[in-house]
């Protein structure tokens, strides 16, 4: 899954980029970079963006850092087949 994909989904049950921003505690202009491609998520942003869209968390969460980590989207995907629950340090201190 593309990460514009899992915002656009986020976007369709939250209804606006604000109600969003504000569950995510960030800010509108940090959700739109994202959308933009300027930055990415965390990977516990990711995580959170995909309990907003109502998706397996664990599943879109390694798809969406494969696609935007593509140095490490070996290890992302080999981590999906493996252990399908990211650990605390994967969702908590990768950073972009």
């Amino acid at each position: 899954m593309k990460l514009e994909m899992l915002v656009a989904r986020a976007k369709f049950y939250e209804k606006t980029q604000k109600a969003i921003a504000e569950k995510l505690e960030i800010s509108e202009s940090k959700f739109s970079d994202w959308k933009k491609g300027r930055t990415k998520p965390t990977p516990f942003e990711i995580y959170r963006i995909a309990e907003l869209a109502r998706l397996e968390p664990e599943i879109a969460f390694y798809e969406v850092m494969a696609e935007i980590d593509k140095e490490n989207a070996d290890y992302w995907c080999a981590r999906r087949e493996s252990n399908p629950r990211p650990s605390a340090s994967e969702t908590d201190t990768l950073s972009n």
